[in-house]
């Protein structure tokens, strides 16, 4: 799927209607959420586009597939739409991690899992109690 990110804007979100497609016809919610990572875990990641405070800053799914230009909480965002438009409620945590000098947001899904805290890895709850949960914010709340 890593060739996604080397098309034209129309073709991404072609390709990214497809993945919310791939993933309804799942059932397992392990599955689905790997489908999410597997497809966001390939984008081009660059320095911070987005400032994590500051939602007004933040992209709608489809600007930021037209832009392409992605950093790690773009790619939270992007994982968290997905979810979101595949009727997968989910929530974007704004968490700090003071051990390691991190800020960033990372995806709840079913108060059991957690994406893009660790790369490629689907983390359950257990890695909250490690960071400070600075903001709690429900994706249907940025939908547009």
């Amino acid at each position: 799927m890593d060739e996604v990110w080397q098309l034209p804007p129309r073709q991404r979100i072609q390709r990214w209607r497809e993945l919310r497609k791939r993933i309804c016809e799942l059932s397992n919610i392990l599955e689905q959420l790997q489908v999410v990572l597997d497809f966001w875990n390939t984008t081009p990641v660059g320095v911070r586009k987005v400032d994590p405070y500051d939602e007004s800053t933040w992209s709608t799914p489809w600007e930021m597939l037209h832009q392409n230009d992605y950093d790690e909480n773009v790619v939270a965002l992007g994982m968290a739409y997905t979810l979101h438009y595949s009727n997968i409620a989910c929530r974007l945590l704004l968490v700090q991690d003071v051990e390691k000098s991190d800020i960033k947001l990372i995806v709840l899904v079913d108060n059991k899992y957690i994406l893009n805290y660790t790369y490629n890895v689907i983390d359950t709850t257990d890695i909250v109690d490690e960071v400070d949960i600075l903001k709690d914010i429900d994706v249907s709340t940025l939908s547009k």
